[in-house]
C-alpha cells in the first residue's frame, strides 16, 4: 500500500512538475515571439517614417516648390542617392499624375493611374497602398506629398527589396515575417510572390478575413497559433505605428518549443525512469529499501519545491544507489535545462532591455531634435542637432537638418542685406523725390509768376496800343493843322501880289509901306525861325516813328521767348517800357508842333494884318508903292516857302500816321502773343501742380516702402544666425 502511494507521489509531483515547466516554457516562447514582432514593427515603422519624412522635406525644396522641372532634376536625384533603403525612384508628377521630373531619366512623361495619383494629398504626406509599378516591375507603395502647386512628390519604394531588409524571427527553414494591410493585402513578405496578393480569402475581395489583423488593427499585440500548408506555425502579431499595417512574425511551434519539447521529454523520462526503479526496487529490496526510497522521495519531494542544489546520494551500489545517480542525474539535467531556461529568458531580457535602450536613445535624439527643430521654429537657427548618434536614419535627419539651417540663415542673411539696400535705396528715393517735389513746387511758383507777369506784360501792350492809338490820332490831326496852315500860306502869297499891286497905286505911302515891309520881314524872320523849327520837330517825330518802330519788332521778338528766364522777361518789360518812354516824348513833339503851329497862326494872323494896314496905307500913300512893292515880293517868297514847309509837315506827319498805324499793329500782335503766352504759362502751372501732387504720392510711397523695409528687418531680427553677413555696397540715403 505505501509502495502504492509513493509511486503515485511520484508520479503527481512528476506531472506537476512537467505541467508547470511547459506552462513556463511556453509562456516564454509566446512572449518572445511578441517581443520579435515589436521589434520587427518598430524597426519598419522608423522605415516609414524615414520615407515619408524625405517626402515631406523634398516637398519644400525651392526648386520643386516652384514647379521649375529643369532645376529641381539634380535635387530629385541627390533625394534618390539619400533615400532610405527599398527607395527606388524619386517623381515629380502634376495633377494628372504625369511624371514631369524624376530620378530616372526613363520615367519621365509616364502618366500613373493609381489611387495616389488620382487625388495626392494637398499637404502633408501619405503612404499608399500596394501597386504594380511599371518602372520596378514589382509591387510598390509610394510615399506621396503635395508641393501646393496642384504637383506632389513621389518616392517609389520596391516591396520585394524593402522585405529583404527585415530579419526573419527564426533560423528555422520555414520562420518568415508578413506584413498586411487594412484591405488584406500583404504589403511585405519573405515569400515574394505573397505581395500584392489578398493574405486571406478570395484575391477580388480586399477584406480582412485574419482575427490577427483585425486585432493588430485595434493596436493589440499577441500570439496565436496556426497550422500553415500543413505546418503547425507560432505567430506573433502587432500594429506598425503611424501606419495601417499590421506585422506577424511566424515560427515553426516545433522550433519555438523545442526548449520545451526537449525538457518534457527529460522529465517523461525521468518519471518513468523513477517509476521503474520504484517497482523494481520493490519488487526485488522489498522493505530493506523502504528507507533508502523515503529518502528518495524526500529528496524528490525538495526537487519538487524548487531546490535544484541539493544532491541525492547514495552509498549504495545496487538498483537504490542507481536509482539515487538518476534522480540525481535527473536533478541536474533539470538544474541544468532550467539554467538554460533561465539563461534564454535574461538573454531575451537583455534583448529587451537593448531594445528599449535603443528605443529610449532614439527618444532622446527625437526629443533633442524637437528642441532644437522647435528653437529653429522660434528663430533661434544657431542651435544645431547632434549628428554623431548610433542610428543611421537620426543621423542623416540631423545632418539634413543641420544643412537646412545653415540654408536658412544665409538666406536670412541675404534678406536682410536685401532689406537693408531696400531701406536705403527708399531713404534715398524719399530724399530725391523731395528734392525733386520742392523743385516742381519751386517750378509752380515760377510758373505761376511768369503767368502773373505774362497777364501784366498783356495789360502794359493793351496800354500802349491805346497810347498808339492817341498818338495816331494825334499825327493825324497834325497833318490836317498843317493843310489849313499852307492854305493860309498860299492865301498870305496871294494877298502879297494884290499889296503889290495896291502898292505901285499908293506911291504915295512909300515910306509906310517901306517900315511895315521892314517889320513885316522881321515877323516872317521870326516865322521862318519857327518853321526851321517845325520842321526840326518833324524829323524828330520821323526818328522817332522810326525807333518806335524797331522797338515794336524788338518786343514782338521778346515776346515769342517770354517761355525763357526771368532776365529775358525783365528784357522785354525794358523794350516795352521804351516803347512807352518813345511814345510819350512822341505825344510831346506833337504838342510842340500843336503850339508852334498855333504860333505861327497868330503870326501869320499878325502878318495879315499888318499886311492890310499897309493896304490901307498904300490907298492913301501911294508914294510908297514900290517900296512896298518890294516888301510885298518879299512877303510872297515867304509865303511860299511857307506853304512848302508846310507841305513837308503833312507829308512827314501821314508819313508818321502810316508808321505809327503799322505799330498799333505790331503791338496789337504782341499782345495777342503774350496772351497766349499767358494761356500757355497757366496751363504749365497746371502741369506743374499736378507733377507736385505726383511727386508728394511718390514721396508717400517711398515713406511707406522704406517703413516696410524696416519693418522686414526687425522681423528678421527675430531670427538668431551664427554670423551675421554685413550689408556690401550699401549707399548711403543723400548719395
Amino acid at each position: 500500500m505505501l509502495f502504492g502511494v509513493v509511486v503515485l507521489l511520484i508520479g503527481g509531483v512528476g506531472g506537476l512538475i512537467y505541467v508547470q515547466t511547459a506552462d513556463a516554457l511556453e509562456a516564454d516562447a509566446e512572449t518572445r515571439m511578441e517581443k520579435t514582432a515589436s521589434l520587427q514593427a518598430s524597426t519598419l515603422a522608423n522605415w516609414v517614417d524615414s520615407t515619408e519624412n524625405h517626402a515631406s522635406l523634398l516637398s519644400q525644396e525651392e526648386s520643386v516648390a516652384a514647379g521649375d522641372t529643369e532645376a529641381m532634376e539634380s535635387v530629385l536625384a541627390n533625394y534618390a542617392e539619400r533615400a532610405p533603403p527599398g527607395v527606388t525612384a524619386v517623381h515629380y508628377v502634376d495633377q494628372t499624375g504625369q511624371v514631369q521630373a524624376s530620378s530616372a531619366a526613363d520615367a519621365v512623361g509616364r502618366t500613373y493611374d493609381t489611387e495616389w495619383s488620382s487625388s495626392p494629398p494637398a499637404d502633408g504626406t501619405t503612404m499608399s497602398n500596394p501597386y504594380e509599378d511599371p518602372g520596378v516591375h514589382h509591387s510598390a507603395v509610394a510615399a506621396v506629398a503635395g508641393t501646393g502647386d496642384d504637383g506632389a512628390v513621389v518616392l517609389v519604394a520596391n516591396l520585394t527589396a524593402v522585405s529583404g531588409t527585415l530579419e526573419r524571427p527564426s533560423d528555422a527553414h520555414h520562420s518568415h515575417t508578413h506584413v498586411v494591410n487594412e484591405q488584406g493585402t500583404v504589403v511585405l513578405s519573405h515569400h515574394g510572390h505573397s505581395i500584392g496578393e489578398q493574405n486571406m480569402g478570395p484575391a477580388d475581395e480586399l477584406s480582412v478575413d485574419s482575427m490577427a489583423v483585425r486585432q493588430g488593427l485595434a493596436g493589440q499585440t499577441g500570439y496565436t497559433q496556426m497550422t500553415m500548408d500543413g505546418e503547425a506555425m507560432g505567430m506573433g502579431f502587432t500594429r506598425v505605428e503611424g501606419t495601417d499595417w499590421v506585422l506577424m512574425a511566424h515560427v515553426p511551434t516545433h522550433e519555438a518549443f523545442a526548449l520545451q519539447e526537449e525538457i518534457s521529454k527529460s522529465l517523461v523520462l525521468l518519471l518513468v525512469v523513477a517509476l521503474g526503479g520504484l517497482g523494481a526496487i520493490g519488487v526485488l529490496v522489498g522493505r530493506n529499501t523502504t528507507k533508502s526510497i523515503r529518502e528518495l522521495a524526500a529528496g524528490a519531494e525538495t526537487i519538487e519545491q524548487g531546490d535544484l542544489e541539493q544532491k541525492l546520494e547514495s552509498d549504495r551500489t545496487d538498483e537504490i544507489g542507481q536509482l539515487y545517480d538518476s534522480f540525481d542525474g535527473m536533478r541536474v539535467s533539470l538544474r541544468d535545462s532550467l539554467a538554460e531556461t533561465e539563461e534564454a529568458r535574461k538573454a531575451a531580457e537583455h534583448r529587451r532591455e537593448e531594445v528599449a535602450a535603443m528605443a529610449d536613445e532614439l527618444e532622446a535624439t527625437a526629443d533633442e531634435l524637437a528642441t532644437v527643430a522647435e528653437s529653429a521654429a522660434h528663430g533661434d537657427l544657431t542651435e544645431e542637432m547632434d549628428a554623431d548618434v548610433d542610428n543611421e536614419s537620426m543621423e542623416r535627419i540631423a545632418s539634413e537638418f543641420n544643412e537646412m539651417t545653415d540654408e536658412i540663415q544665409e538666406t536670412v542673411a541675404e534678406i536682410r542685406q536685401f532689406s537693408d539696400r531696400v531701406a536705403a535705396h527708399g531713404e534715398q528715393v524719399t530724399a530725391s523725390a523731395e528734392e525733386v517735389e520742392g523743385a516742381s513746387k519751386q517750378v509752380s511758383v515760377s510758373v505761376q509768376a511768369i503767368a502773373d507777369k505774362t497777364e501784366r506784360q498783356h495789360e502794359t501792350y493793351d496800354a500802349v496800343k491805346a497810347r498808339m492809338e492817341d498818338m495816331t490820332a494825334t499825327t493825324e490831326e497834325i497833318a490836317s493843322q498843317s493843310d489849313q496852315v499852307a492854305e493860309l500860306a498860299q492865301q498870305t502869297a496871294t494877298t502879297g501880289e494884290a499889296g503889290q499891286t495896291a502898292a505901285r497905286e499908293a506911291s504915295g505911302a512909300m515910306s509906310k509901306i517901306d517900315a511895315d515891309a521892314e517889320r513885316a520881314v522881321e515877323e516872317f524872320d521870326q516865322l521862318r525861325d519857327q518853321l526851321e523849327r517845325v520842321e526840326e520837330i518833324a524829323e524828330s517825330i520821323g526818328e522817332l516813328a522810326s525807333q518806335t518802330n524797331m522797338l515794336a519788332l524788338n518786343a514782338n521778338i521778346e515776346a515769342s521767348r517770354t517761355a525763357g528766364s526771368e532776365d529775358d522777361k525783365a528784357g522785354f518789360g525794358a523794350v516795352a517800357q521804351e516803347v512807352k518812354e518813345m511814345a510819350s516824348d512822341t505825344r510831346e513833339s506833337a504838342t510842340e508842333i500843336e503850339d508852334l503851329v498855333e504860333a505861327i497862326r497868330e503870326q501869320t494872323e499878325a502878318t495879315a494884318a499888318e499886311i492890310e494896314s499897309t493896304r490901307s496905307e498904300v490907298a492913301s500913300h501911294a508914294e510908297t508903292i514900290e517900296e512896298a512893292t518890294d516888301a510885298l515880293d518879299g512877303v510872297a517868297q515867304y509865303a511860299e516857302q511857307t506853304y512848302d514847309g508846310m507841305d513837308e509837315i503833312t507829308t512827314a506827319s501821314q508819313t508818321q500816321a502810316t508808321s505809327a498805324e503799322e505799330v498799333l499793329a505790331m503791338v496789337e500782335d504782341a499782345a495777342e502773343l503774350s496772351e497766349s503766352v499767358h494761356e500757355e504759362a497757366g496751363r504749365v502751372a497746371a502741369a506743374a501742380e499736378e507733377q507736385t501732387s505726383a511727386l508728394s504720392t511718390v514721396t508717400e510711397e517711398a515713406s511707406s516702402l522704406t517703413h516696410e523695409t524696416r519693418q522686414l528687418r526687425q522681423h528678421l531680427e527675430a531670427f538668431q544666425i551664427e554670423a551675421e553677413v554685413e550689408p556690401e555696397g550699401v549707399p548711403a540715403a543723400g548719395e
